[in-house]
């Protein structure tokens, strides 16, 4: 593996973190913002139901997004006969996949917010937003481990 590509790999995942970090954060402070301009949307049974909703949302995208990242980054679900540098564009696209499917979480339960006004709602952005620092910071470990075994089991495989 060309170590000098995974390192650019690497700094371009980054850069797509962390922007993604900051365009959530953004996003959570402008419908903050305009929360306290103008109150709730709707009354308190319409923002129960959005507040259900948007929580229920929540509680299926996490487990859905870690779980859908390590199932198609396992070493069998890696394509095989294909060059590394391949290799590592699959990985990286379902990088980021995985960080687009919680901050879109994170940004409608900051919309949920402003729209139903329960702060219970910025508590569960806020455990998106910690479980994406947490789990989903890039790892050229990570990486360079995934890429290892594949090569190894590609190996295995065809002798």
């Amino acid at each position: 593996m060309d170590e000098k590509l995974l390192k650019q790999e690497i700094r371009v995942m980054n850069r797509l973190y962390f922007g993604f970090i900051a365009i959530s954060i953004i996003f959570g402070g402008l419908f903050y913002y305009m929360h306290q301009l103008s109150g709730p949307i709707f009354d308190s049974e319409e923002g129960t139901i959005i507040q259900s909703i948007a929580m229920l949302i929540m509680l299926v995208a996490i487990p859905f997004s870690l779980k859908l990242y390590k199932k198609k980054t396992e070493a069998t679900a890696i394509p095989s006969e294909v060059s590394n540098e391949a290799k590592l564009v699959y990985l990286k696209q379902w990088f980021i996949i995985r960080i687009y499917i919680l901050i879109m979480t994170s940004v409608t339960l900051f919309l949920s917010y402003y729209l139903a006004g329960s702060n219970s709602l910025l508590i569960c952005a806020g455990i998106t937003l910690m479980f994406l620092v947490f789990f989903c910071k890039p790892n050229e470990q990570e990486l360079k481990d995934k890429l290892e075994e594949s090569e190894k089991l590609e190996k295995d495989s065809k002798a």
